[in-house]
C-alpha cells in the first residue's frame, strides 16, 4: 500500500483494525455465508412481510 499525503500516516494498517467489531467482520468476510434464494420464494409471502421486499 503507497501513502502520498502531506501529514503522517496514524491509520491502522490492519484491515480488521477499521472496523468497531472486528470478530464479527471477519466471520461475515472470512467464513460461509448463508445464501438466501428470492427466486424460489413465493411473491405473495415477500409481499406479506415488508422485510422480505426489501431483498
Amino acid at each position: 500500500m503507497f501513502y502520498n499525503g502531506i501529514q503522517k500516516y496514524t491509520a491502522p494498517l490492519n484491515l480488521w483494525e477499521l472496523f468497531e467489531n472486528s470478530e464479527l467482520v471477519k466471520a461475515i468476510w472470512i467464513n460461509d455465508y448463508q445464501l438466501i434464494n428470492v427466486h424460489e420464494i413465493p411473491d405473495g409471502k415477500l409481499t406479506k412481510n415488508t422485510w422480505y421486499g426489501i431483498l
